[in-house]
């Protein structure tokens, strides 16, 4: 059975780096690891990096929120059959009304 090796961080990102100045297939040649590898730690980094952003984005909004005087306005625009509807299935779940025939 192979023994599978394990990379430090900065070395895949050398492999990385070299993969793509060149090809994926001389990264594979040169530092003998799998197209499959390189191609996975390149999807895992930019998954990375795009939770950081979302990381981040959130972080802005936080501290925006958080830096305001008094309570936060947020204004959305909400389509008035949408609203009728939200209403009509609240008062209907509120009354429940029984229809009686006389």
């Amino acid at each position: 059975m192979k023994k599978s090796k394990t990379y430090t961080p900065e070395k895949k990102k050398e492999i990385l780096a070299f993969a793509a100045d060149n090809s994926v297939s001389a990264a594979e040649k040169k530092f003998g690891v799998t197209s499959a590898s390189i191609r996975n730690w390149k999807l895992r980094e930019i998954a990375d990096l795009q939770a950081q952003k979302k990381a981040e984005k959130q972080n802005k909004v936080e501290m925006n929120l958080q830096n305001k005087d008094g309570p936060v306005m947020i204004e959305v625009a909400i389509p008035q059959h949408v609203v009728e509807a939200a209403a009509a299935r609240y008062f209907e779940k509120k009354l429940s009304l029984k229809l009686v025939q006389f």
